[in-house]
C-alpha cells in the first residue's frame, strides 16, 4: 500500500482505538508514500463520545515511534492535535518528506519554525518541495524563514487570517521564559485588519517595503508557485503579486485563492 487516507468525524466516535490504526500503519511502513489524515464535522451521537476520542490524531502519532523509509507526502489536519504538537514534531525529524501540508489550526512564526527544525530544513540539506500551511499571520519575517531555510520549495500554499508588516519583535530570554508572558504572537506592528487606511497605501508603506529590502534573500529561491488565501477579510492579496514576481525571479504562477478554489476537508 503505497496511499492512505482516513477522514472520519473530528470527536474520533468511529475510530474504535488509535491502537488499531498504529498497528495498520506500521504493517505498510515499508512501502507507505502518501498519508493522510483529517477531521470533519462531528455527527450527532445518541451517547457521548470518549473525551479522548477527539484527540485520535495526536494518540497516532504520539505511538508512530519508528520511521516509514518511504514516506514522502503527509496531510495531516492538526485541529486534533490542540496545542502540543510534540508527538508530529517526533514524526518529522524521523522522516525527509517533499511535501507536507498541516491544516486546520493557525500556527505562529515560532510553531513554523519549529516545524522546519524538525525536518531539519537548513537551506540545501533539505528536499522539501511542497508546503502548505494556515497560519496566523502572514509576514515578511514568514518569506525569509522559507526562502533561507527551504531553498528548494516549488510550492507554496499559505491560508492565513491577518498580514501584519513588521519586523521580529525582539525579547529578552527572561521575558520568552516567563508562563506569565507566553510566546503567542511575535509579531507586533500595524497589521491590515487593525488600521484605517487604504489596504493599498498600507502594503506599499510596510509589508511591500519589507519584502524588497530582503530582495537578495530571495535571489536563489527556487519558489515557483505561490497561493494565498486570507479567511478574517474579503480582501483579495492580489496586489502582491506583482511584488513577489519582482523580488522572487523564479515564481512563474501566483494564484489568490478562494473558498470554492480549495478544499483541505
Amino acid at each position: 500500500m503505497r496511499r492512505f487516507s482516513l477522514s472520519i468525524p473530528f470527536d474520533g466516535i468511529h475510530l474504535r482505538s488509535s491502537d488499531e490504526l498504529v498497528k495498520f500503519l506500521n504493517k505498510h511502513r515499508y512501502t507507505l508514500n502518501h498519508l493522510r489524515l483529517s477531521a470533519s464535522r462531528c455527527s450527532p451521537l445518541d451517547s457521548p463520545a470518549d473525551p479522548e476520542s477527539k484527540f485520535w490524531i495526536r494518540n497516532t502519532f504520539t505511538h508512530l515511534n519508528t520511521p516509514y523509509p518511504y514516506l514522502r507526502d503527509l496531510h495531516l489536519a492538526i485541529r486534533p492535535i490542540r496545542v502540543d504538537l510534540t508527538p508530529l514534531m517526533k514524526f518529522l525529524e524521523l522522516h525527509t518528506l517533499e511535501s507536507l501540508t498541516l491544516t486546520e489550526r493557525a500556527l505562529t512564526y515560532s510553531e513554523v519554525k519549529a516545524i522546519l527544525d524538525a525536518l531539519r530544513a537548513y537551506e540545501h540539506s533539505n528536499e522539501l518541495k511542497q508546503l502548505c500551511l494556515k497560519l496566523k499571520h502572514l509576514t515578511p519575517a514568514l518569506f525569509e524563514l522559507l526562502a533561507t531555510r527551504v531553498p528548494r520549495l516549488a510550492l507554496l500554499e499559505l491560508i492565513f487570517d491577518d498580514i501584519v508588516a513588521t519586523a521580529v519583535h525582539t525579547r529578552s530570554s527572561a521575558s520568552a521564559s516567563d508562563p506569565a508572558h507566553p510566546i503567542e504572537d511575535e509579531f507586533v506592528g500595524i497589521s491590515f485588519n487593525q488600521t484605517t487606511l487604504h489596504p493599498d497605501c498600507i502594503v506599499q508603506r510596510l509589508f511591500v517595503d519589507e519584502i524588497k529590502k530582503n530582495r537578495v534573500l530571495y535571489a536563489s529561491w527556487g519558489l515557483v508557485t505561490l497561493k494565498l488565501f486570507q479567511e478574517s477579510s474579503d480582501r483579495r492579496v492580489k496586489d502582491l503579486f506583482e511584488v513577489f514576481a519582482d523580488c522572487i525571479p523564479a515564481i512563474q504562477n501566483y494564484v489568490d485563492l478562494t473558498p470554492e478554489s480549495f478544499n483541505h476537508a
